[in-house]
């Protein structure tokens, strides 16, 4: 994903701070997918998925980066492994409806990845709410 804060109050743009998060979630243009090069994109991938196995993060995660558009370089800024879930506008969640992803199906998978991880019964899950466990929204 893509945040373009154009959108946004002259004074907001340039950060995706806490404060549009918080106060002005629906200020900035998302661009789910983000609008990459496939070789770039396939290499930002790659170092968010470094990123996760390096601080050993389960389940979940939301690796935030800049990209220098002159040299297609790009910076880790953090590794978030407790995302926001709120159902409107939080960031894993706008991605995963990129992706075609229901709420419901996301929440449902983190429930999964959680239990397999701890070996728990996942019967209880998903399929009462009608989310098939193992599939895609």
């Amino acid at each position: 994903m893509m945040v373009d804060l154009s959108p946004c109050p002259p004074d907001q743009r340039g950060l995706y701070t806490s404060y549009i998060k918080s106060e002005m979630p629906l200020g900035p243009r998302y661009l789910c997918p983000a609008p990459l090069d496939p070789a770039l994109r396939r290499e930002a991938q790659r170092l968010a998925f470094e990123a996760f196995r390096a601080i050993g993060a389960c389940d979940l995660s939301r690796v935030d980066m800049r990209i220098d558009a002159a040299t297609g370089r790009i910076y880790l800024l953090e590794i978030n492994t407790l995302p926001g879930l709120n159902p409107k506008y939080s960031d894993m969640v706008l991605n995963a409806r990129a992706d075609g992803m229901a709420y419901d199906v996301l929440i449902a998978r983190i429930l999964e990845a959680a239990c397999r991880r701890y070996g728990l019964p996942m019967d209880w899950a998903a399929e009462p709410a009608g989310i098939p466990l193992g599939t895609t929204g």
